[in-house]
């Protein structure tokens, strides 16, 4: 189902897909700048099944631009040997998104039956979810009566892997009465039915186990969890769990007074890498935020690469309070490396505590107030000798996000989208310190000579059949990989494209592509070669190539000739040759002369006699002296003596053409 433009408000489904379902997730939704906003499976409607999901949609989708707002599900059930379970408030489903909007999506799982277990998953996601350029705020999944269990305020899924993204005032865990969250007053002296998180966790995110998850240059601001990990439940307890967590700013996120990590809680394996834990205030009235990292029964917490117990490098992360205040339980693996130098307490300085979205209120631009002021102890220094610049510590650009098309390049952009590695080293947190833009720019020569795109190139005359050659450069002039590199030639089977083994140029690198042209018959031919990269101003680079086949030179009918030998000379001479060209002698006597060869055809060939002074040289030929070329391939030696070089141009000179030689 492919979605463009379209609105979806206030829409009712009994049981998923408050607005669409696609039934046993065997397609998915394809939408592009759509508002799914209010739609709901409201309370009431499902009691006796005790499972809903989907306040949006049910399905897997992938969005761009849309924005998913207020939906909700509301799961209800009295009846023993059923629980009530409650799953994505906006979407129930795997999901790729792309600067989409998630905001204000709920997910309600309420019993008063103590055989009863609610379970809310997702309040925004309940599946697994690939995402850049993300916003989620104010989403969350709640239980009511219990003991239940409570997962992800924003998402849930066996794999989270989010690049670019915000989440701020998501929660998970214990909801209100129903009559209180629909606005009513209970009755004096009514009692709300008990509620107890007994699992779960992640205020912001939750990965269930069995999956690989990544979150990268993102933010965590003011999420809460009433169970563990006020903004991130990292697995549980399983040696499959991997999450990795790079380049992110925690803040002010908090757990139930009685448990723990305020921020992170590791379930599974979790690696920490250039992050900032921080809070403003250790406690608040019901909230926790003091210990900010723990590690849960069979978790694991690293600051190092995946060469476990013997790391080939490991990162630094702000932690306030230090490692002291990493909580472990009885069962837990904690290997940090170094953790006197790599775990540091210092305020790292944000620039403005009160406006942390900025003027625009819009989270990763230039004014966000997570950003770091000057003498930060979170810009980038040669904390571990191992790590002389850290950018090894960055992860892949999996999720492309400056939309070059090579995934394995390091991670190129921070949460602003400014270049990730900036004066050598990598900050910590969401933010790099400074303005440069990364970029591309592709600059195509022809020998020394740099062309311009739209430029004709001019193979000359060649001989029908023959098949000779023109090279171009490619350098990559910019500050990010070139990537995205195809070659697409248009025109007669004459020419062709040698195949090419690369499909990105590093910065200050180049590589070549040859065309090759053999003429069929005695005829004008033409083609265009576009060079696709991923130039953001140049995705085309085009070149214009022309050629013209000859004959060769036939013998009178009845006339016997008399074969002549390769190397007889018919001109010669250190001065100007007629329609041919001579380099300028050189100190070591080099002599050009035309020789006519046994196909009967015109060749150019350059004699030198080694004096004692000769030091070795390459003989050079070419057809309009800017491309020159030599090797076997374009010359052919006649003589090598320890006195006498002799070489001669494969290719003849044709009627009209010029052919250039010289000793370099």
């Amino acid at each position: 189902l492919t979605l463009a433009n379209c609105t979806f408000r206030n829409n009712l489904a009994l049981a998923d897909g408050g607005a669409i379902m696609i039934e046993d997730r065997k397609g998915k939704v394809i939408a592009s700048n759509c508002l799914f906003e209010g739609n709901e499976i409201p309370n009431g409607y499902n009691v006796t099944r005790g499972k809903s999901a989907g306040g949006a949609i049910y399905g897997n989708v992938e969005a761009t631009n849309c924005k998913f707002r207020s939906n909700i599900v509301v799961v209800e059930h009295y009846f023993e040997g059923a629980d009530s379970v409650g799953a994505g408030g906006a979407i129930s489903g795997d999901v790729k998104a792309t600067g989409c909007e998630f905001s204000h999506n709920q997910v309600y799982a309420i019993t008063e039956v103590d055989e009863v277990k609610p379970t809310a998953d997702g309040g925004a996601v309940a599946g697994n979810f690939t995402g850049i350029h993300c916003v989620f705020t104010g989403n969350s999944a709640f239980v009511i009566g219990g003991p239940g269990i409570s997962s992800g305020g924003a998402l849930s899924g066996k794999s989270i892997n989010a690049f670019n993204c915000s989440y701020v005032q998501n929660r998970s865990g214990i909801g209100i009465a129903e009559s209180e969250r629909n606005g009513e007053e209970t009755e004096e002296g009514e009692e709300l039915p008990p509620t107890v998180a007994v699992a779960g966790g992640g205020g912001a995110v939750y990965t269930s186990g069995g999956g690989k998850s990544q979150l990268a240059n993102s933010v965590f601001v003011g999420n809460t969890s009433l169970f563990r990990g006020g903004a991130v439940q990292g697995g549980i307890r399983s040696a499959e769990d991997s999450m990795f967590i790079h380049n992110c700013t925690f803040l002010d996120n908090g757990v139930a007074a009685d448990e723990k990590g305020a921020a992170l809680s590791c379930g599974g394996v979790v690696r920490i890498l250039n992050n900032i834990f921080w809070y403003t205030d250790a406690m608040t009235e019901e909230l926790d935020r003091f210990n900010p990292v723990h590690i849960s029964f069979e978790g694991a917490l690293r600051n190092a690469d995946e060469n476990y117990p013997t790391p080939a490098s490991a990162a630094p992360n702000i932690i306030k309070g230090g490692d002291a205040t990493i909580t472990e339980s009885l069962v837990a693996d904690l290997f940090l490396v170094s953790p006197a130098v790599l775990v540091l307490t210092s305020d790292p300085l944000f620039t403005n505590m009160v406006d942390l979205d900025g003027a625009d209120n819009r989270w990763g631009t230039a004014d966000d107030g997570l950003r770091l002021q000057a003498g930060s102890p979170a810009i980038g220094k040669a904390l571990d000798p191992r790590v002389p610049a850290g950018a090894n510590l960055l992860p892949n650009d999996t999720a492309d996000l400056d939309g070059d098309g090579v995934l394995k390049e390091k991670l190129p952009t921070d949460y602003k989208g400014t270049m990730r590695v900036q004066g050598g080293f990598v900050e910590l947190g969401a933010y790099e310190v400074g303005n440069l833009i990364p970029y591309s720019e592709i600059a195509v020569f022809a020998g020394s000579k740099e062309l311009s795109s739209g430029v004709t190139r001019n193979f000359g005359n060649v001989q029908r059949l023959k098949r000779v050659e023109m090279t171009f450069t490619i350098k990559n002039t910019g500050t990010n990989q070139l990537g995205k590199l195809a070659f697409a030639l248009t025109g007669g089977k004459e020419f062709m494209v040698k195949k090419v083994s690369y499909d990105t140029i590093n910065p200050g690198a180049s590589a070549t592509v040859t065309v090759t042209f053999r003429p069929l018959k005695a005829a004008n031919y033409s083609a265009k070669l576009a060079i696709l990269s991923s130039d953001t101003d140049e995705r085309s680079f085009n070149i214009l190539i022309n050629g013209k086949g000859v004959n060769k030179k036939s013998k009178k009918s009845g006339t016997k000739t008399k074969k002549p030998k390769e190397t007889e000379e018919v001109t010669a001479g250190t001065g100007s040759i007629p329609g041919f060209f001579q380099a300028p002698v050189s100190a070591s006597g080099a002599v050009t002369t035309v020789v006519t060869g046994a196909d009967g055809e015109k060749y150019l060939t350059l004699t030198v006699v080694k004096s004692s002074s000769w030091t070795g040289g390459t003989v050079e030929v070419s057809p309009d002296l800017v491309d020159w070329y030599s090797g076997k391939k374009h010359t052919t030696v006649l003589e090598d003596s320890a006195t006498l070089l002799r070489v001669r141009d494969n290719t003849p000179v044709g009627a009209g053409g010029k052919r250039h030689i010289r000793l370099k």
